[in-house]
Formats: structure tokens, sequence, C-alpha cells
């Protein structure tokens, strides 16, 4: 403790926490278990762990915030050994050039914090935090999610296909590496790829609990054979109802059905969706194959929708190569090679094609 700083059982008392009476009774007890006075305190039901924290940070003139799900950076978080963030209890909150800013419920653990800043070759700024918050936080983040990057892969790809005609994701995973494919419209676009390392580790799983977590309802389909695991997402995230029926779609996030609706494929998420093997009489059913019969009952994908259809409503993104890449991928174009024309409106199959043309 630095020189003119105050005991800390003094601090605790100057804020009214704790009395004289208090403090003796702390000190006999922490001669018979060896404890620090602070756990002496708590397991004598003077203070709490929050008090102490709070104290400390006073101490050492350091914020002391509330930690929630926003407080944590994921990217930075997956940067840091899972183990490493639940043993030191620490939540990274962001990165700078030259700074590394973290939560801890212990800010005098300065050898954990020399190896932060040697790790990343910055300095590393602290905030105190409720100890028992950073547990909750980080299980929720480093459990649930299986791995943070899978959340940060999710919401960047999400961020990318907005406002195009790509509605499904599919995902593949082998041992040493990870592959998303966008489709729609016909088009398959590879949109993620990386090698894994011998400790990285991903499942359908995280990618299931990620989309939970972020609150977005999906289908899927799952594919057996082979080698890994390969999937398929169709997220659905856009609020609209489609305004006559039949309905062809052709967008991310297809449509967040308002009434019962059944469809073939698995349901996540999603509370007004259930699974059939077909169309039931009287309700909508989301198609990602063709279907004969009781077409008015049916929502397709673009993809899916019968050749030569008449009068649907079609929402749907018309893809055309991006004239400043030629189709290579720029920032314009969001690294997909593609711009995209929204048609959203009552029309025919040969709308769509016509469209396509003059794109």
């Amino acid at each position: 403790m630095e020189s003119g700083k105050k005991p800390f059982g003094q601090l605790l008392k100057d804020f009214g926490l704790i009395t004289d009476e208090d403090i003796e009774e702390a000190l006999a007890h922490q001669k018979e278990t060896g404890q620090k006075l602070g756990e002496a305190l708590v397991e004598l039901g003077r203070i709490t762990g929050g008090d102490i924290e709070w104290v400390l940070s006073k101490q050492l003139d350091i914020p002391f915030i509330i930690v929630d799900k926003d407080t944590a950076d994921l990217e930075l978080l997956q940067k840091f050994p899972k183990d490493f963030l639940m043993v030191n209890r620490i939540i990274p909150m962001f990165e700078t050039d030259d700074e590394v800013a973290i939560a801890t419920d212990d800010p005098q653990n300065t050898e954990v914090f020399a190896k932060i800043e040697e790790k990343f070759a910055k300095r590393v700024t602290i905030s105190a935090a409720n100890g028992d918050a950073i547990d909750a936080l980080l299980s929720k983040l480093l459990k649930q999610e299986g791995s943070p990057e899978v959340q940060s892969i999710l919401e960047k790809q999400f961020e990318r296909l907005q406002e195009t005609c790509f509605y499904r994701l599919d995902v593949f995973i082998k041992n040493d590496s990870i592959t998303i494919n966008a489709f729609g419209f016909g088009i398959m676009k590879n949109i993620y790829q990386a090698e894994l390392g011998p400790d990285e580790n991903f499942t359908r799983d995280d990618f299931f609990a990620a989309l939970d977590t972020m609150g977005m309802g999906f289908l899927y389909e799952e594919y057996g054979g082979g080698q890994g695991e390969f999937f398929s997402i169709y997220p659905m995230a856009e609020e609209f109802k489609p305004q006559a029926a039949p309905a062809v779609l052709g967008v991310f996030g297809l449509a967040i059905p308002e009434e019962t609706t059944f469809t073939g494929l698995g349901v996540a998420g999603l509370e007004n969706v259930y699974i059939s093997h077909g169309p039931v009489d009287g309700y909508d059913f989301i198609a990602v194959r063709g279907y004969d019969g009781r077409s008015e009952q049916i929502i397709y994908t673009i993809d899916s929708a019968p050749v030569e259809f008449l009068n649907c409503y079609v929402k749907v993104y018309i893809p055309k190569m991006c004239p400043s890449c030629g189709g290579a991928g720029c920032p314009e174009c969001k690294h997909l090679g593609l711009l995209f024309k929204l048609m959203d409106g009552i029309f025919s199959f040969n709308d769509i094609m016509t469209t396509l043309k003059q794109v």
C-alpha cells in the first residue's frame, strides 16, 4: 500500500460500513483463520464482497462500475484464455492503439495486470466491479455462447448481409477449419473462412446459443454424413407482414410471422412457428423447397417459388455485379461483389426476370 493512504479497515469505518468493535472482532478472527481483514469481515457478516470492492476503488482512486452485457468487448474477450478471465475475475472492456481497459474485483492484482501489459504491449487501465457480477457475466458469455467469437462472427456477417438477397447461411465445421457460405437468388457466396487452432473447437450448439444471445429466432436444417458438422441457418429478423399470399421472399431475415405458421425446417426462438411435414389447412407455411397445391398458403423463398408464378406478394433484392470492383469485392459492395435493388409489391415471375435483365 502506498505511503500516506489510510489502512483498509479505517476506510471501511470512515465510510460508515463498520465500527471499532467490528474491527476488533475481525482482527481476532483473522488471527485464528489467517484470512485478510476484509475476508474476515465478510465471513462475520459485517460487510459484503461488494463493499470491499467499492472501498478499494476509492482507496486506489479508480472508477467503480456496474457490469452488464454491454460492458464486455467480445472481440477483445476472445483474445484471453477463458480460465485466465474466470480465475482472475476480469472483464475485457475495450482496446485502443495504446490501451487495454478491463474491469476486475481485485484492482491490486498487479502481477496479472503486468501479464496483460506484456501480452498486448499496451498499458492496462482498470475499473473496479463486483466479483459476483463479473462471475455471472463471464459464465453467460463463455458458457452460453461456447466461444464469444461465434457471436462476433455472426454479428459481423449479419451486418454485411443486410439489404441483400442472401437469406440462408451454410456452416461447415471440421476439426481444423470453419466455412460459412451465404445463399440466395441462386447465388452461393463464401463470406467467412478460418483455420482452427488446436485449442479452438466450434459446434452447432455454439452457433445456436449465440443466436439465442443475440435474440434472433431462426429456422435450420442439419445434414448427416461426412466429417465434421454441416448445417444451414435461416435467420428470421424482418418484422413485416406480407401484403398478400402466396408470398415470395428473397431478403436477409426473411419474415418473423405474426400469426401461427408452419414449416418443414427446425425451429428455434420463434413463438408462432411450428414444425409440419407439409402445409396445414388454414395456416401459412414457410417453404424453402417447392410444394404443389394449396399455394395460396405458402411463403416461398425466391429459390423455391414456382416458375412463372403470377400476382404474388414479392419482397426480393435483385442482385447485380458491383461496377466498382467487377465482382471481386470492395468496400462499396461490402466485399460481396454484388449490389442489390429492392422489389417490394405484387409481381409475377416475369416481372422479376425483366428487372433482373435491367439491373
